[in-house]
């Protein structure tokens, strides 16, 4: 009878051993599988954001009054006048200048720097402009070229004034985009801004 005790106890010990190993096994896959493959390179991030070329980040709509005028004689061919406009502003970045500085497997970050927010684009709807003070011209034919230097006149000053607090909160908007946009590629990973 003593035999068969140690028989039996021999048996519990193999099979808790090959219970062991098992589970080890299997453990170390998932463990492996979580350290080896859920690793995110520089380049990967770089052709998450990279799908699109610019990104606007706010939509600004300014009205305004703005005045034009041509060269010419007054009263003969100059012509001049003032008009009231809305227009629409988009600021946002340029993705090809996004960079990816490093990532971080083991933390689980990616340390990444962005432009400063430009104005990308400026819009003016032509139903919404509205003439006033026009001074007359007795041959000012030119009246439609008027009109079209006077758009991109204006295209250019809306250009070249940027409001501080509007870059602000594009730069912001901005951070949050790359931020949704990186990480819809790496879920488990923290985006940091350098």
């Amino acid at each position: 009878m003593k035999n068969d005790k140690t028989i039996t106890l021999s048996r519990n010990k193999l099979i808790v051993v090959a219970i062991l190993i098992i589970v080890g096994f299997i453990g170390g896959f998932f463990a492996s599988r979580m350290l080896f493959y859920s690793r995110v390179s520089a380049g990967e991030v770089k052709r998450i954001i990279r799908k699109s070329d610019e990104l606007t980040t706010i939509i600004i709509e300014t009205r305004g009054n703005f005045p034009y005028n041509d060269k010419g004689l007054p009263i003969l061919n100059k012509g001049s006048f003032s008009a009231s406009y809305v227009a629409e502003v988009r600021v946002g970045i340029n993705l090809s200048k996004v960079r990816v500085k490093r990532v971080d497997n083991v933390k689980k970050r990616i340390y990444v720097s962005i432009p400063k927010s430009k104005i990308q684009s400026v819009k003016i709807d032509p139903k919404t402009i509205k003439f006033s003070k026009k001074r007359f011209a007795l041959f000012n034919f030119d009246q439609r070229e008027d009109v079209i230097r006077f758009e991109k006149n204006l295209e250019k000053q809306l250009m070249k004034n940027p409001r501080k607090k509007d870059y602000k909160k594009a730069d912001k908007q901005a951070k949050v985009l790359i931020r949704g946009i990186i990480t819809s590629g790496a879920p488990r990973y923290e985006v940091v801004f350098i």
